[in-house]
């Protein structure tokens, strides 16, 4: 397996380790109003693509994608999530309060916060948990614990952009 094949499946492993410390079942397929996606460094390209893919699918989209060249974090990661009339960009951090508790995702903004609802859908709440760094610190790590866990290729229903279109 070359580097570039090993950079996806570590990209793929974390996608699926924060789809499953969101709350969703390992063996569960998705709902069809989510996607998770994988790939590239955050930039307009990217958020374009996701922004069609929202609204041509009517789907919320959680990507992570690979930090830009100097950032001191690994990955990056966009919320692409819908409402009746508009499309909502948020930056965000995986953020978890304690080891027990799903992961939710924090704007970096601080004004939203995205968690699984009951229903299987995503729900966006106004503010943000206090202690941002340390929950983001253990989100990370659980993250890190579960993808080095996971030994095979995951069947994730995540995608990733299409570099044509980017």
């Amino acid at each position: 397996m070359n580097d570039t094949m090993m950079q996806a499946l570590q990209q793929e492993k974390h996608a699926w380790a924060l789809r499953h410390e969101m709350g969703f079942p390992a063996d569960a397929k998705l709902t069809p109003s989510i996607e998770f996606g994988t790939g590239g460094a955050i930039d307009g390209g990217i958020v374009r693509e996701l922004v069609l893919r929202a609204m041509e699918r009517d789907q919320d989209i959680i990507y992570e994608g690979q930090a830009h060249t100097g950032k001191s974090g690994p990955r990056e990661y966009l919320a692409v999530m819908r409402n009746q009339h508009l499309i909502h960009i948020f930056r965000c951090r995986p953020w978890s309060g304690d080891s027990n508790a799903p992961i939710i995702l924090v704007s970096e903004c601080g004004k939203v916060t995205i968690r699984l609802g009951s229903d299987g859908a995503f729900e966006c709440l106004a503010g943000a948990p206090s202690d941002l760094a340390g929950g983001h610190c253990r989100a990370l790590a659980r993250i890190e614990r579960v993808a080095a866990e996971t030994r095979t290729r995951i069947k994730t229903h995540t995608s990733q952009p299409r570099a044509s279109e980017v």
